[in-house]
């Protein structure tokens, strides 16, 4: 999978200007730093994209159709 980091960053200083919550913004951080700096494994699924993180925890988006 490729990613365009830059429109991902691009995307995640608009979703962090849309809130004020620490918690959100600070959660928008640690999914930048993962996808961009490789920690994170993202792998596409036929009907969601499945990420492993570094500490071993696994994450579905779009979980309804996975």
């Amino acid at each position: 999978m490729n990613i365009n980091t830059e429109n991902f960053k691009a995307v995640a200083n608009e979703a962090k200007a849309r809130t004020n919550d620490k918690l959100w913004r600070n959660a928008i951080d640690k999914a930048v730093a993962g996808v961009t700096s490789g920690w994170w494994v993202i792998t596409e699924l036929q009907n969601c994209v499945a990420v492993s993180t570094e500490t071993g925890k696994f994450y579905r988006a779009n979980a309804q159709y996975c």
